[in-house]
Formats: structure tokens, C-alpha cells, sequence
């Protein structure tokens, strides 16, 4: 009797059993994350059932299912996704309000800007303020005054009182200028078009001795006797207390026409005096062999360019 109720016993555990699997078949829908299943065992007939409300009496063990099963490891972690779009920038931040740095150091002091001077060493005994018609330092006559401080190398030009003895070219053919300075200087512009129209630009009254200068380093690399044409000549002369002379800019020849044009050391009327400023005005076919002039005549003289292999009267000038 023992043994067959031992086998009933197990008999109905596994007809619970069987009714589970079938159950479990059957409720194959049930989703993820559902809560508990609750079964109801019958403790005297073995009988399973269902509890819909989750609960069993007290004839009857319950047997408790978790639909999802125990929470497994977890898995390897994903490749990264893409980064997504940039943020919008954040709002400024408000000052650190530290305090002001301290003051740099001051700079350099700059060159001081160039005032006239008069000064007082003109007239026979040397002491007399310098003015337009005075006697010169040099010997000659005062013909400019800087008075409104427009030049910063001096303040007055001085012109010699007389013409130099003879008329004479602006250059000659020596073979130093133009381009490559291979070219004859009274065929030629000093150097190209553009850097002649330069120094034709550069009238002023500053430009005379930097003129004269170009006009000579060209004769002297063809080794050409400075008395040769004017800016050589212009160089050569001293007077008793100078030797600083030379052909003046054309702006510089004008001064000196209008200030000597009605005293004893005017410049011959109606003669043709050369400027050191060469002529580069129109283009580069048709003036390099032309150089500015001033025919000494009317209340402002005449402007008038000629070859530079003409000759010319000559009336030089010096700064101080």
C-alpha cells in the first residue's frame, strides 16, 4: 500500500509537471517584464490550476513562475554610434574683474620734428641774420629761406652770383645709363622710365643735390672729366668759403630766377639754364634723351625741356 501510494504521489507531480509544459506552450505570448505567474497546487489530488489573482488557498502550494527568466551577464559592449551634431555655444561667462595690468614701459623717443633756425652768419662780415638778397656764407646770395619748416636737411639755398664761365651739356655719351646702365647717359633715361619719372616728379626744393649725385655716379664710372657737363662743373667750383656747390632741382633753379631776376646778379634774360631734374612726363620712347630747363625770362621764367646734349647756361646753387 506503501508503494502505491508512493507511485500516486509521484504520479501527480508529474501530471503537474505535464500541466505546466502544456501551460507554458500556451502563454508563449506573454511579454517581456511581465509581472510573476502564480500556479496552485492541490495538496490532497495534486491538481494544478491557474491563479489569475496571484494567490492559492490554504489546501493548495503555490508555485511561482517568472516569465523572463533570471537576468543574464551582460553582453560585450557595442561599437560607439556616430557623434552627433555640435551644441549650441554656451553664453559668454561674465568678466574675471581682475585688476588692470601694469603700464608698459614708454617708447623710444622719436626723432624731433625739424623747425627753421634762423640764423645769423650771412652778410660781408658773416654776422648778419640771413634773409632773400643777403650775402651768403659761401659768397653768394640768399635766395630761399625754409620758413615753413618744409625741409629737413636746411634752411636756406644760396646761389652763386654769376653763371659758371661756359655753357655745357646736361651729359655727355658716356655708356652708363638706362636699363642695365650700358646705354649712353644723353640717349638714355639715368636709369628706367619708372625710376626717371620718379626723380621728374621730385621738383621740390630738396631734390637738387640727390639729382646732381645720380648725374655724376654715371659720368664717373665712365671715368668723364666732371667738367664735362654741368653737374660735374657744378661740383668742381669753390667759391673762397665753399665748395659744396651744385646744379640745382628745377623747382631750385625757379627760386633762384625769381629772387635774382630784378637785381645785379640776375640770370642772363631770355638765356636757357639747365635743372638737375631729368624729363620722364610722357613716355618711355619719347623723352629719354630730354631734360628739364628754365628759360630766364617774364615774371616766372619758362619751363622747357631740351636733349641733354645740348649746352646750356649753368647757374649753381648750395644749401645750409
Amino acid at each position: 500500500m506503501g508503494a502505491l501510494m508512493s507511485y500516486s504521489s509521484k504520479f501527480k507531480v508529474g501530471l503537474a509537471i505535464i500541466c505546466l509544459i502544456s501551460f507554458f506552450s500556451v502563454t508563449t505570448s506573454i511579454k517581456a517584464g511581465s509581472s510573476d505567474i502564480v500556479f496552485c497546487a492541490n495538496k490532497k489530488t495534486g491538481v494544478v490550476r491557474y491563479s489569475k489573482g496571484g494567490s492559492c488557498s490554504k489546501l493548495e502550494s503555490a508555485l511561482t513562475i517568472n516569465p523572463n527568466g533570471e537576468m543574464g551577464p551582460a553582453g560585450p559592449a557595442g561599437p560607439a554610434g556616430p557623434a552627433g551634431p555640435a551644441g549650441a555655444d554656451g553664453a559668454n561667462g561674465s568678466d574675471g574683474g581682475g585688476p588692470a595690468g601694469a603700464t608698459g614701459p614708454a617708447g623710444a623717443t622719436g626723432a624731433p620734428a625739424k623747425m627753421f633756425a634762423a640764423q645769423s652768419v650771412c652778410g660781408a662780415n658773416g654776422n648778419d641774420l640771413c634773409t632773400v638778397g643777403a650775402i651768403g656764407p659761401g659768397g653768394g646770395t640768399i635766395v630761399w629761406i625754409d620758413t615753413y619748416s618744409s625741409q629737413y636737411e636746411y634752411d636756406y639755398i644760396e646761389a652763386s652770383n654769376s653763371d659758371l664761365v661756359s655753357t655745357l651739356p646736361w651729359s655727355t655719351s658716356t655708356p652708363h645709363c638706362g636699363i642695365n646702365q650700358s646705354g649712353a647717359c644723353d640717349t638714355n633715361f639715368l636709369n628706367t622710365f619708372a625710376e626717371d619719372r620718379e626723380l621728374f616728379n621730385t621738383w621740390g626744393e630738396g631734390s637738387g643735390q640727390y639729382l646732381s649725385n645720380q648725374i655724376i655716379e654715371r659720368h664717373d664710372a665712365g671715368s668723364v672729366s666732371q667738367s664735362l657737363y654741368a653737374a660735374g662743373a657744378a661740383a668742381q667750383f669753390c667759391s673762397l668759403n665753399a665748395c659744396d656747390w651744385f646744379l640745382p632741382s628745377f623747382s631750385q633753379l625757379l627760386s633762384t630766377y625769381m629772387a635774382l631776376k630784378n637785381g645785379a646778379n640776375a640770370l642772363t634774360p631770355d638765356a636757357f639754364y639747365w635743372s638737375s631734374s631729368p624729363y620722364a612726363g610722357i613716355s618711355a620712347v619719347m623723352t629719354p634723351n630730354l631734360a628739364m630747363n628754365l628759360k630766364a625770362t617774364g615774371p616766372a621764367g619758362g619751363i622747357f625741356t631740351s636733349a641733354k646734349s645740348s649746352s646750356l647756361n649753368v647757374r649753381i646753387i648750395r644749401t645750409f
